[in-house]
C-alpha cells in the first residue's frame, strides 16, 4: 500500500508539472505576394517590459532585406511570470488584395494594410495592452502609439548593442 501511495504521488507530481508549462507558439503559415514574404514573429524588449507581436516582411530574393511591423504590444506585469503574459499571433490570412487579417491568442483581430503598413484594430480599441492578472480585464487597452513604443525599444536596444 505504501509503494502504491508513493507511486501515485510521483505520478501526480509529473502530471501537475506537465500542465504548468506553456504550449509552444502556434504554427502560422507564411504568406507570399509579389515576391514578398510575410511571417509572424515576436520581439521582447531587453528589459522584459514589452512583448510585441510583429509581422516581418522579407524579400523572397533577398531574405536579409526585411522590415518589422509591430501589430500589437503588451506591457508586461513585472510581478508575473513572463510566459503566462505572452500572446502569440495564431493566424494570418489575406482578407483582400491589400489587407492581411491577423489574430492573436486572445482573439484580438488586427488588419495590416500591406501598401501603407498601417495597422487597424478590428475588435479592440487600441493595439497597446497592459497585462494585469489581478484586474477583472486581464489585457486592458491603454493609450499609446505602438510605433513610437516599438521604435523607442528597438533604438534603445540597438544603442546598447553598438556601445558594447
Amino acid at each position: 500500500m505504501k509503494k502504491l501511495f508513493t507511486l501515485l504521488s510521483i505520478l501526480l507530481m509529473f502530471a501537475a508539472s506537465s500542465f504548468a508549462k506553456r504550449l509552444p507558439p502556434p504554427e502560422v503559415a507564411m504568406l507570399t505576394k509579389e515576391n514578398l514574404v510575410y511571417r509572424s514573429a515576436v520581439n521582447v524588449s531587453d528589459n522584459g517590459k514589452w512583448f510585441f507581436g510583429i509581422v516581418v516582411i522579407e524579400s523572397a530574393e533577398e531574405p536579409k532585406n526585411s522590415r518589422s511591423v509591430p501589430i500589437y504590444a503588451i506591457e508586461m506585469d513585472k510581478y508575473l511570470e513572463k510566459d503566462v503574459q505572452w500572446k502569440f499571433i495564431k493566424s494570418m490570412e489575406f482578407r483582400d488584395e491589400n489587407t492581411i487579417t491577423i489574430i492573436n491568442e486572445r482573439n484580438h483581430t488586427f488588419e495590416l494594410n500591406i501598401n501603407t503598413l498601417e495597422v487597424k484594430c478590428v475588435n479592440v480599441k487600441n493595439n497597446v495592452f497592459r497585462c494585469n492578472f489581478r484586474a477583472k480585464e486581464r489585457y486592458k487597452c491603454i493609450s499609446g502609439d505602438i510605433n513610437k513604443i516599438f521604435k523607442m525599444v528597438i533604438n534603445t536596444e540597438n544603442s546598447k548593442a553598438e556601445s558594447k
